[in-house]
């Protein structure tokens, strides 16, 4: 019994050591995103304040979509990519903190999720 115990304490330790990834900044105000099965790339992303084009592609093997929401709702809404294909989307943004997910069923509960940080 204590070899699992000992080792179900290290494991919740080492799960717990994991920061959240550095905000890759955006280019341009351009966010470039690859959406898997489940994972978005990447997941954190800064940009800066005013109009920001999301250009999304999907990689997985699964349809996905893309919704940026913040305060009030969603901000932007890029329809249902079937594997393969890309949308575009651009508005301006105050700055914030925006979450980015994959409404599908419970995608971004399995992972299909991001943040979007506008300064």
């Amino acid at each position: 019994m204590r070899p699992i115990c000992a080792l179900l304490a290290c494991g919740l330790l080492l799960g717990a050591c994991g920061g959240s990834e550095p905000a890759v900044r955006a280019a341009g105000n351009v966010v470039d995103l690859e959406l898997r099965d489940f994972r978005m790339a990447p997941q954190r992303v800064a940009a800066r304040r005013g109009e920001i084009t999301f250009s999304v592609i999907n990689r997985g093997r699964l349809p996905h979509n893309l919704h940026v929401k913040g305060p009030g709702g969603s901000r932007i809404e890029i329809s249902t990519m079937l594997p393969g294909r890309g949308g575009q989307a651009a508005k301006r943004f105050p700055r914030g903190t925006y979450r980015l997910v994959c409404t599908i069923a419970n995608h971004e509960e399995l992972g299909l999720y991001g943040a979007l940080i506008v300064r």
